[in-house]
């Protein structure tokens, strides 16, 4: 048994679990087989899509029900057994993928196991490269899943695609939950993940703690991003690394080390394990 009251630890992938290098330590490994092995659960909570972390659940042997698309999907690790989804809308998508193609933004849209672009650029390169996949080229008009698009992405790697992303949010804040991430190991590139209005990853923890039958007391969260705080800010206890930005870390009970460090091994032998 886990040495207190929590049973389920919910963790971000990059920049928690992932290190600069991209890598999940030994000692972390270690640590999360540890817990699972005393009976708590391990979920990740990512923007990623279920294909991309498929590597990851094979290194960590994980199994059970994850969150994925910053909270747009909580499913087994197949999506195919699905808790929770929530799709931005057919007008919404093709509202979006006009305004992109009006101010030269470039799009890419996401279904829980698939992701989409027109053309390939140096962003393709970056985000593929991050999540380890290729996408789908295709024209978007032609596009037959409109309806399942569940999450779509903004990937800034020049200074001067700001006045168009910053356009792209001004103008769908409102009708979207749009975050902003920086991944250590692509340091001047920002991915910026836009999802449904009612989505974060803390309402997807709440979904999957009621499936699994337990309260959100019983959930420790580990993060480094501002999407993780609606996690950390209502776990029983919430965990920032170290690298974290500081309102992330004013979010958190407890501040471990970075993930080159093995900030979440530190954590969990701290609170977890006898």
């Amino acid at each position: 048994m886990a040495k207190n009251k929590y049973k389920l630890l919910v963790t971000d992938i990059d920049g928690t679990l992932q290190s600069e290098t991209g890598e999940i330590s030994l000692e972390d490994r270690a640590a999360l087989m540890s817990i699972r092995e005393r009976g708590m659960q391990v979920a990740v909570s990512t923007g990623r899509i279920t294909t991309a972390c498929r590597d990851l659940f094979e290194l960590l042997s994980l199994g059970g029900y994850h969150i994925f698309c910053d909270g747009a999907l909580v499913s087994d690790i197949t999506g195919k057994s699905i808790i929770y989804q929530q799709a931005l809308g057919d007008e919404l998508v093709q509202e979006t993928i006009d305004f992109a193609h009006t101010h030269n933004v470039y799009l890419e849209l996401a279904t829980g196991a698939e992701y989409f672009v027109e053309q390939e650029t140096e962003a393709t390169l970056v985000h593929s490269k991050l999540l380890n996949m290729e996408p789908q080229v295709v024209n978007f008009a032609e596009l037959k899943v409109k309806s399942d698009i569940i999450k779509e992405n903004l990937v800034k790697v020049c200074p001067d695609e700001e006045e168009g992303i910053s356009a792209f949010r001004e103008m769908f804040s409102g009708r979207t939950s749009i975050s902003r991430v920086n991944i250590p190991r692509f340091p001047g590139v920002d991915f910026i993940n836009i999802v449904a209005c009612d989505v974060s990853k803390g309402r997807a923890t709440e979904r999957l703690a009621r499936h699994l039958g337990i309260t959100m007391d019983e959930v420790v969260a580990l993060g480094d991003g501002m999407n993780d705080v609606s996690i950390i800010a209502i776990a029983g206890l919430g965990i920032a690394m170290g690298s974290a930005p500081e309102a992330v870390k004013k979010a958190a009970d407890y501040v471990t080390l970075d993930a080159m460090h093995n900030g979440v091994a530190y954590a969990i032998k701290k609170f977890l394990l006898d």
